[in-house]
């Protein structure tokens, strides 16, 4: 029981912009049921190849950085059910600047992302009922995610890691010469952390490695 909704784009009105905010080949809505087994009746979105750009200009009209919010709302209406699994396969995240110099499209192909338990139908005794995991590939390197929460709480409750390790930087010297006014011949980049939040206090630790 679902529906699916094929190549959908969001775009900025205005003629301004070349490219969609979002674009997805799929969109798959359907009842979990696995959920549904255990006594929940929830919903879970799968999106298929989605591509989202953010896009910086000199003014508003030639940026676009967040959607709006009665997106929100339309969403809500296409899941009226409660979100319990959402599943992102094979995603791009763009960064484009077309009036820096030089121009700049920075992106990070092959997302992966798994959100499961979301409505705490499966583990209700959990503290951290609900998981992510992620994965990336960025210029060479990978990105890896892994986090759990507390999806229900208006409060931030999470225990995250993530890391990205293996970045070419010679591949983002269009990035580097537009906002540092410089370049590199070689080395590569790689960032691990780790954050948790509880009570609304947050902890974190965030390491660097970076050999040129």
């Amino acid at each position: 029981m679902g529906y699916k909704i094929k190549d959908i784009k969001l775009e900025k009105t205005g003629g301004k912009i070349p490219v969609p905010f979002f674009a997805a080949e799929v969109i798959d809505l359907s009842v979990e049921w696995k959920a549904l087994f255990k006594g929940g009746l929830v919903g879970e979105i799968e999106v298929r190849r989605p591509i989202l750009n953010f896009v910086k200009g000199p003014t508003e009209e030639t940026s676009q950085t967040k959607i709006d919010k009665e997106w929100q709302d339309i969403v809500n209406e296409l899941m009226p059910l409660k979100l319990n699994r959402f599943e992102i396969v094979e995603g791009e995240i763009h960064y484009l600047d077309y009036y820096s110099s030089p121009k700049v499209d920075v992106f990070t192909s092959n997302i992966y992302i798994l959100a499961e338990n979301l409505s705490n139908v499966t583990d209700s005794t959990n503290l951290l009922p609900s998981t992510v995991t992620g994965s990336a590939e960025i210029y060479g390197g990978k990105a890896k995610l892994n986090m759990k929460l507390d999806a229900l709480n208006k409060t931030p409750t999470f225990d995250m890691n993530a890391e990205m390790i293996g970045l070419n930087l010679v591949e983002v010297n269009d990035f580097l010469k537009a906002y540092g006014k410089f370049d590199v011949q070689k080395g590569s980049f790689g960032v691990y952390t780790e954050a948790a939040a509880k009570d609304g206090k947050l902890a974190r630790y965030v390491a660097c490695n970076c050999n040129l």
